[in-house]
């Protein structure tokens, strides 16, 4: 039940997200577009104390802008590794602190992508004295339609952190959590482009 609501929810977001991005189309993001192929991303992993650090892949979530297809991907004990799902020299991938995600692809093998947009270094050059710098809180500042709770969020976190197996329903959980910050991430994405025009 509480994953059919979670289905139900995140295609709702999906559609208003995608009509958020159909109306906001600012002309850096035309610039971009015209440039590369725009791919959100996300990923889930266990790190070092650090927390820099990929030391166990476990998924990755990724939004084709030009087509609206997502991927989902389980990595973990999977033997995924080397695997591109997009080619490197022509995608730009947007996600929110690049290093968490270029620590993944990494570790799985794909090598560092050339081309990226991170939003959380574009955000914290906007509102680093004023604002609070996690994706969760960006979604907030620009009235993302139904975010994920703190407590939800932190709830998933320790699902990935703390756990070293994962029944096919929490993978499930994961995914969907996943997609949910690359959801986020996207509406985020269009309103800094916004803010820096």
């Amino acid at each position: 039940m509480l994953l059919q609501c979670c289905h139900q929810k995140i295609k709702k977001i999906i559609l208003l997200t995608a009509l958020v991005a159909r109306c906001i189309m600012s002309k850096f993001n035309n610039y971009i577009k015209k440039k590369y192929k725009r791919v959100v991303i996300d990923t889930e992993f266990q790190s070092d104390d650090s927390g820099t650090y990929c030391t166990k892949a476990l998924c990755a979530v990724y939004k084709d802008l030009d087509t609206g297809q997502v991927l989902k991907i389980w990595d973990h004990d999977q033997n995924n590794l080397a695997q591109h799902h997009f080619d490197f020299e022509s995608t730009l991938f947007i996600c929110f602190y690049a290093t968490a995600e270029a620590g993944y692809f990494l570790k799985q093998l794909m090598g560092r992508p050339p081309y990226w947009f991170d939003c959380w270094a574009e955000y914290a050059k906007l509102y680093k004295n004023s604002r609070e710098l996690s994706l969760l809180a960006a979604a907030n500042a620009y009235a993302y339609p139904n975010p994920i709770s703190k407590e939800e969020k932190d709830r998933f976190r320790d699902m990935c952190i703390k756990q070293n197996t994962w029944t096919k329903k929490e993978r499930e959980q994961i995914l969907d959590y996943c997609e949910g910050d690359v959801l986020m991430n996207e509406h985020v994405f269009y309103k800094i482009l916004n803010d820096l025009e």
